[in-house]
């Protein structure tokens, strides 16, 4: 009989991620609000305004929780392996993951460097925030196109100013496979401790400081989500130990007990910089992400949050949160740029931005999806769109089984999607 009293004809056979279609969506949205805030009058003009940019300013921890769901989405087919390998090698797991992010990001690089070279506002400091994105040079473009302009400083925010996380995820991607080795040749808390120690060197030494040091522990803690949850019963309660299965067996507390200490994190991060806030916020993510899945194998009935993100408008809006991430804030930049020579009181211009230039760029980002993200979605995300529906119920677990493994490609040979898709 299964430790802690578990009904095994209960527990599924897959990860349930209808819901973290709809949460992209709302993590997507929330960097946007953000950065309108940012490129809102002149650089830093918002933050006259009582309140406003500290609560907006809560959307940079999105990028975090992006990355924890990256490691658990890539790791759940890993995580049906007895050998915890990824299905095709590391030469299958880089075409997959080069084929969802890179055709998108690449694409949206291009649109960016015709923004700044076509449009006059975008290659002239005018003191906005987007004087910070500028001059565009040789090393920048050439940086961007290799994807390491996060290991510099000086390039890190420069031409498109969310790109720099793509740069780390995909980085995170090559490493992954390294990171799977290490796992297999000693345990999660040898695995754990050496992702905090990377990070812990790197803020400390100042060498890459800048470049999120601790996104690769978050994506770690999204794998050990995956890792925990993920599986036939026997080979998940043999990875948890007893005292994980034992907080995991309360799931409920500890979504509760989780959520407050969110909660506290975000509120307390609204009112003064918490020192490792966006650390913080990316464990407590990773931990609610356990709870939820371990819910999600025991118990048929979902919280109401669970059905709220199910709903099919937000499901669709997070299969182009990518799309949204990756050209949202040269956009932003232009609409306020085009603004700026009306006068109107701060607060005024924040709310015509809302009202006017965030629509535009949403159904950009929107036409960007259909014309270019679309032709490289996984599989999991094919179900979302409209071709695609009826094929699996809604709140349904993907089976994840030897041969039909949850997929990032229509070859069905991997994990269903990554942060960023």
């Amino acid at each position: 009989m299964p430790a802690l009293g578990y009904d095994a004809t209960r527990v599924t056979s897959g990860a349930i991620l209808d819901h973290l279609d709809g949460l992209r969506a709302v993590l997507a949205i929330a960097v946007v609000l953000y950065h309108t805030g940012q490129y809102t009058g002149l650089d830093g003009e918002l933050d006259a305004v009582p309140v406003l940019p500290e609560v907006l300013a809560l959307g940079e921890f999105a990028v975090p929780v992006f990355i924890v769901l990256s490691g658990f989405t890539l790791m759940i087919s890993v995580a049906r392996s007895d050998q915890l390998e990824v299905r095709g090698g590391w030469g299958g797991h880089l075409r997959r993951r080069a084929k969802r992010l890179l055709p998108p990001y690449f694409a949206a690089l291009l649109v960016s460097i015709f923004l700044i070279a076509a449009l006059p506002p975008l290659n002239t400091t005018l003191g906005t925030q987007w004087d910070r994105k500028i001059p565009m040079s040789v090393e920048a473009v050439i940086s961007h196109l290799l994807l390491i302009h996060n290991l510099s400083p000086d390039l890190i925010g420069l031409l498109n100013g969310s790109l720099w996380s793509i740069a780390v995820e995909w980085q995170i991607t090559l490493a992954m496979p390294l990171i799977l080795m290490l796992w297999r040749r000693t345990n999660t808390v040898a695995v754990v401790a050496a992702m905090t120690a990377l990070g812990v060197a790197s803020s400390t030494s100042g060498v890459l400081a800048w470049s999120a040091p601790f996104f690769p522990l978050l994506f770690t803690l999204g794998m050990l989500a995956a890792y925990w949850t993920q599986g036939d019963v026997g080979a998940i309660e043999r990875r948890r130990g007893r005292l994980v299965g034992i907080v995991l067996h309360h799931h409920r507390v500890g979504t509760i007990v989780s959520t407050i200490l969110l909660v506290g994190v975000l509120a307390a991060s609204s009112v003064r910089p918490v020192p490792m806030g966006t650390m913080m916020v990316g464990v407590v993510a990773s931990m609610l992400l356990a709870f939820d899945q371990e819910r999600a194998r025991h118990d048929d009935r979902a919280p109401v949050m669970t059905r709220i993100l199910s709903l099919d408008p937000l499901r669709r809006c997070g299969n182009a949160s990518y799309s949204i991430y990756l050209l949202h804030a040269p956009l932003l930049a232009l609409g306020n740029l085009l603004l700026l020579p009306i006068e109107m009181p701060t607060i005024v211009r924040f709310v015509v931005l809302m009202l006017t230039v965030v629509p535009v760029t949403l159904l950009a980002c929107g036409a960007f999806y259909l014309a270019v993200e679309r032709r490289f979605l996984n599989s999991h995300q094919r179900t979302v769109t409209p071709t695609g529906r009826g094929r699996r119920r809604r709140g349904t677990p993907i089976a994840v089984g030897p041969v039909d493994r949850c997929p990032t490609a229509p070859d069905r040979s991997s994990a269903p999607y990554g942060a960023t898709g």
